[in-house]
Order: C-alpha cells, then structure tokens, then sequence
C-alpha cells in the first residue's frame, strides 16, 4: 500500500512540475497563431480587400422589420418583452460577419505595375479577365499557390474581424461609415494595418522686412 502511495505521490508531482511547461506552450502556441494571422503579404490591401467586402454588405442591407421579442404573457394575456430595431440587434452583425471571409476566395495576390506601390497587392480577381491574365502558373485562380495565398487571407481576415468587432459594430450602429471610408475605419484607425499619412505642414509665409 505504501508502494502505490508513493507512485500515485510521484505521478502528481510530475504532472504539476509538467504544467508550466504545458501552460508556455499553449502561450507559445497562442502568439505563433497570432503572428500568423497579423503576418501578411501586402498586409494594407488585404485589410482594404476584407473593407470592400463589408462595404459592399451594407450597400446590399435594406430596411428590415424590428425584432419583436415580446414572447411572454403576463397574467393577464398581454405580451411584454422588447422590440429591438433590426439596425441595432445582434442578428444583423452575425449576418454581417458570418461568411465575410469566404468571399476572400475571390481574391488573388496580383504583381503591381507600379513603381510606387507595394510589389503586390490583393485584388478581387474571381470573373475578372483582366486581372486574371495578370496570374500565372499555380498563382492563377484555384492554382496551388492562389489556395495557399487564399488561406492566408481568410485567416487574416478572421484575425482581423475578431480583434475589431466590437468597435466596428459600434461605428456601424453609429453609422460613422456614411460620414468616413470603411477602409479607414478599419484598416487605418482600428487595425493600423495601413499607415496614416502625417498632415503636410503649411509652409508659414515669409514677411518681407522693409528697409
């Protein structure tokens, strides 16, 4: 009996000395995923790329009945409850959101011919004839690498919704995206994922000294 006192003993010592191991790992493991999902090519269009597509969303909303969450009686028959307008309910953003970034499918990495820009960018390629002629070898649509490059932006833009949900939500209810570009909104100011210019400074004008 001592014998399996001591082994049961030992055993649990071991799995507690294994647990800050196991918890450095998870953490480890945790930041690798995230770094993944922040680590993008062109990591500006695909933020204005995941923009259009929710911009396109709220273009295609129309007006939607309210919500009636009156679904209880009281004691004397009469419903109670709220009724929430459809523009502020948790039912239109999980609509929103749900499928956003499957439409990342239709995207593609496309070589710029700018000098001045990124050497690429993501653009919607999907039943585009001109930017498909643009791709070669596997890097055309449904190519290894298109699916490979596809992945990493779904990821990307699953990372990026999920980190600014709820500000987003918040602008939309606000309707800050009828006064300001969606793609500031979310890529300049929530994500940072592109850089904001400086304002140019005014040159202060010059007083010419009478002699």
């Amino acid at each position: 009996n001592k014998q399996i006192c001591r082994l049961i003993s030992a055993q649990f010592f071991m799995m507690i000395g294994s647990l800050p191991i196991l918890v450095l790992s998870l953490l480890f493991f945790v930041s690798d995923f995230s770094h993944k999902v922040r680590a993008i090519e062109a990591k500006c269009s695909a933020c204005q790329a995941v923009a259009a597509e929710l911009q396109s969303r709220l273009d295609e909303e129309k007006p939607r009945n309210s919500l009636d969450m009156r679904g209880r009686l009281d004691s004397q028959g009469n419903r109670y409850g709220e009724v929430i307008k459809y523009k502020d309910s948790e039912l239109r953003f999980v609509e929103m959101f749900e499928t956003l970034c499957q439409q990342m499918r239709d995207y593609a990495l496309v070589p710029s011919e700018s000098e001045t820009e990124p050497s690429e960018s993501w653009v919607k390629a999907r039943g585009d004839s001109e930017i498909e002629k643009k791709l070669s070898g596997s890097a055309k649509m449904g190519g290894k690498k298109n699916k490979l490059d596809v992945k990493h932006l779904e990821n990307f833009c699953s990372g990026l919704v999920e980190e600014t949900e709820e500000d987003l939500i918040e602008l939309i209810r606000e309707e800050q995206h009828n006064r300001d570009h969606i793609g500031d909104l979310l890529c300049k100011h929530l994500s940072h994922s592109c850089k904001v210019k400086p304002p140019k400074k005014k040159k202060k004008p010059q007083i010419k000294s009478e002699l």
